[in-house]
């Protein structure tokens, strides 16, 4: 009975942070606001270890398939044509730092650098960090990205609650 309530609980939790993710936003509170225009796709895993992983994302050239990167999203990604670019794409239409994808409140977007070379999102020029998702795709240069998947792990609690004792004439609390 109380693992069936600690499920309960821990679905409560989950659905309770998705939906304040989606509120923050619907408001932003940062200089690196999102702008979203289009529903998200992103999969959200259960990460039962102690340490959540960081987001994991996945590109395809789609010029050349054999063109492909599984990274993790730490910070966050630099596309460009720099040796140190996390995406290094050999074009000189590219920037040397193009653009970068970066955390911005617990979802992946993708922040111009303000070069000169345009970066575009599903056709639209990115001026100010918009959200990505799967199936998206990023236009720098002569060279069209796909994103193939977005993984955001999410923690569940770890131990059960201990089970109320009984002491004297008090109940101590499982809360």
């Amino acid at each position: 009975m109380v693992n069936a309530a600690l499920l309960v609980i821990v679905m409560a939790v989950i659905i309770a942070l998705l939906i304040s993710a989606k509120r923050k936003k619907s408001t932003p509170s940062s200089s690196l606001a999102i702008q979203d225009n289009h529903a998200p796709m992103t999969e959200y895993y259960i990460c039962e270890s102690s340490e959540i992983p960081p987001i994991e994302i996945k590109i395809t050239s789609t010029k050349d398939i054999e063109k492909t990167w599984t990274l993790p999203v730490i910070d966050n990604v630099l596309i460009g044509r720099a040796d140190n670019s996390d995406i290094c794409l050999n074009d000189i239409t590219v920037s040397r730092e193009q653009c970068k994808i970066a955390v911005v409140e617990g979802e992946l977007a993708i922040v111009h650098t303000g070069t000169t070379n345009k970066t575009i999102l599903n056709g639209n020029n990115v001026t100010k960090a918009v959200a990505i998702n799967t199936g998206d795709t990023i236009k720098i240069g002569r060279e069209t990205l796909q994103i193939d998947y977005i993984k955001i792990p999410v923690q569940t609690l770890q131990e059960t609650p201990p089970h109320p004792t009984v002491s004297g004439n008090s109940t101590a609390s499982i809360f």
